[in-house]
């Protein structure tokens, strides 16, 4: 009952005189008439005030809660509110527009509720209402969310790694992907080989009447700039450059007479393999005549004791050195292992006799002169073994028996196979992946979390790429501010990222346009470095470099893209990539038509330079370089040099600071 706090209030606004118990109460009017008023028995009094006029009051109803906000998360979405006085829980609802209607989705003691059955990508809207034993209060104000995978830069920091950077559309929809990067993980591994509207090195070649041009490489030098910039499966892309790095051919040293041909379906072989089984992309390498040329084993034939000939070592070597085991033991972490006899010295993975029936392994092997649909064919196609040039005996390579009488195609297939098996294979492969997609230097527990997984795999692709992407060691924030975390971004990729990013417009079948990319392999005026024009079989630069007299062989890391870099190269990519922003690259510029509006916006450079810190450094540049960027970008004069000028600068500063050129 509410008798006292009525009465009480009355008194104080009217200031009617307290009367005696039982006794009727007279309450003079503004008129000066007398309205006599029930009198309260005593015994009502005493029950309604509990025989004191100082009692509490009823609990009341609570407020609506204030001070909501909403925090969005990977598929959930976090709710914090102040409390509401005399609230004992509180019930949250959930609308797909700001007027409701708002179903409830749960209860909550405290001030907090995360609603986790929110999807990425969906905009919600909440209100809390509080409530007691009295009843509910009404609802708080409406607040919005929409949760998102990762924020704009964990976005970004990802695309530099999974692919070359990313636009802001695909930022956006890595945000919103449901599943996060799993999920986009899972579409790019959904994407056929060759695309709708992305033809194969070899058809693109034959539609523009390049495969029968002998001995012409850049038609094939075209249409591997075509595919690494504008193909839709930028992960499948990425991988294709990273296997370019390791199984290395250079078209310019094939001998071949249609060497652009031989080069097209061994990029082809790549690209069908870099989502499969790795045994199966070394057999597919193996069989191409580029390889076979290149690394001559194409034609090698059986030791002949009369002319005193011997099988070609070459590609023996260079696929245990190179492609699949390295020349020392290792642990499953990638570290040597140890000589027992002499701790200083690593145990040697295979020795000479090894190299020697290995070799058997490759005789025999010559083109498919049977494939002749046009010009070059027999160059575009897998390499056949000839019985005739083939070494039947057996074969013991690794501590392993090859057994005799097997064919060629049998031998090759059990000779790989054996390579699988090593146990090096796991954290040699791994490692050199990890290398090239996320840190030179991987720590010896990342390498050995992605090696165990391409064993457990056998060589499966797609569970290695995932493992290195989504490691801790690629994802942590706190590896951000590490020195010895991340890696100098390859020149190639640099490139790569701008044609993407502000989307080169060539078109797919434009092999003029394409040819004018070129060669970048000029250390003095491109990129010192330019897929398949590699000076030698062990690529620009090697997986053990470590820069000799600098910090980083005093701490022993691994860093190998600063084999290319010199006082010579930084000053040619400078040059080169501030003519590449101004003026684009084979008759074609980038499109900036998104960063326009942030040229001047607010009268400075800041918003310019904060999105340009997003898209392209993953927002790695600190506040210190943007501030000193700033200073220098806001004394161009838009208004008389035009917006261009600001631009061009501002782009070409961020692609040449350090906290770019590192990439995290």
């Amino acid at each position: 009952m509410k008798a006292n706090r009525f009465a009480n209030s009355e008194s104080t606004a009217v200031g009617i005189k307290p009367m005696p118990r039982g006794e009727p109460i007279a309450i003079n009017t503004q008129a000066g008439s007398t309205v006599a008023v029930l009198a309260l028995s005593t015994l009502g009094l005493a029950a309604c005030s509990g025989g004191s006029s100082s009692s509490p009051s009823a609990p009341l109803t609570p407020s609506a809660p204030s001070g909501v906000t909403a925090t969005p998360g990977n598929n959930q979405v976090a709710l914090i509110w102040s409390a509401s006085t005399g609230a004992t829980g509180y019930s949250i609802g959930r609308a797909s527009n700001s007027a409701g209607p708002y179903a409830s989705i749960g209860e909550s003691s405290s001030t907090s509720f995360t609603d986790t059955s929110a999807t990425n990508g969906t905009a919600y809207y909440y209100v809390v209402s509080a409530s007691n034993a009295m009843g509910s209060s009404v609802n708080s104000a409406a607040v919005a969310a929409t949760p998102v995978a990762l924020s704009r830069i964990q976005a970004a920091r990802f695309f530099a790694q999974a692919a070359f950077g990313g636009s802001d559309t695909d930022i956006q929809n890595l945000q919103y992907q449901a599943q996060g990067v799993q999920g986009w993980l899972a579409q790019q591994f959904a994407i056929p080989v060759n695309p709708s509207g992305q033809l194969s090195n070899v058809a693109w070649m034959q539609a523009n009447s390049l495969i029968s041009v002998e001995f012409e490489t850049t038609g094939v030098q075209s249409s591997l700039w075509r595919k690494l910039i504008s193909s839709p499966d930028v992960l499948r892309q990425r991988m294709m450059l990273a296997l370019t790095d390791l199984f290395v051919i250079n078209t310019g040293a094939i001998t071949l007479t249609y060497r652009g041909a031989a080069a097209a379906y061994y990029l082809d072989q790549l690209e069908a393999n870099a989502f499969g089984n790795f045994k199966d992309l070394l057999l597919a390498v193996s069989h191409t005549p580029a390889m076979g040329e290149y690394l001559s084993y194409l034609g090698s034939v059986k030791a002949n004791p009369v002319t005193g000939t011997s099988p070609d070592e070459n590609y023996a070597r260079e696929i245990m050195q190179l492609f699949s085991i390295g020349v020392v033991q290792l642990n499953l972490d990638g570290t040597p292992i140890p000589n027992p006899n002499d701790p200083g010295v690593a145990l040697a993975t295979y020795s000479q006799t090894d190299v020697l029936n290995m070799a058997k392994v490759f005789t025999g092997w010559k083109l498919n002169t049977a494939a002749t649909a046009y010009l070059g064919a027999s160059a575009a196609t897998d390499m056949i073994n000839d019985p005739s040039g083939f070494d039947t005996t057996e074969k013991t390579v690794l501590g392993q028996t090859i057994a005799a009488g097997l064919d060629g195609e049998q031998t090759l297939e059990a000779a790989i196979g054996l390579l699988m098996a090593h146990p090096n294979m796991a954290p040699f492969i791994s490692r050199q992946f990890i290398q090239r997609l996320v840190t030179s230097n991987p720590s010896a527990d990342y390498v050995s979390r992605v090696a165990a997984v391409f064993k457990s795999a056998q060589g499966d692709m797609k569970s290695v790429i995932t493992a290195i992407l989504t490691d801790t060691e690629a994802t942590s924030d706190t590896l951000l501010s590490n020195p010895l975390a991340g890696k100098l971004r390859e020149p190639v990729v640099r490139f790569i990222q701008w044609a993407r990013t502000f989307r080169l417009n060539f078109s797919p079948t434009a092999a003029t346009q394409w040819a004018g990319i070129g060669d970048l392999s000029s250390p003095s005026s491109r990129l010192a470095e330019s897929p398949l024009q590699s000076p030698n079989v062990f690529f620009f630069f090697q997986p053990g470099y470590i820069p000799p007299h600098t910090a980083l062989q005093t701490n022993g890391i691994t860093a190998p893209e600063f084999a290319i870099t010199n006082e010579s190269s930084v000053a040619g990519y400078m040059n080169f990539i501030e003519n590449l922003i101004a003026d684009g690259i084979g008759g074609v510029p980038g499109n900036y038509n998104a960063l326009q509006p942030l040229v001047n916006q607010g009268g400075n450079s800041a918003a310019l330079l904060a999105e340009l810190n997003v898209l392209i450094a993953a927002g790695q540049l600190s506040a210190a370089t943007l501030s000193l960027m700033q200073g220098a970008l806001d004394t161009i004069d838009v208004t008389t040099m035009g917006t261009n000028a600001r631009l061009f600068a501002a782009l070409t500063l961020v692609m040449c600071a350090p906290e770019y050129l590192v990439q995290k």
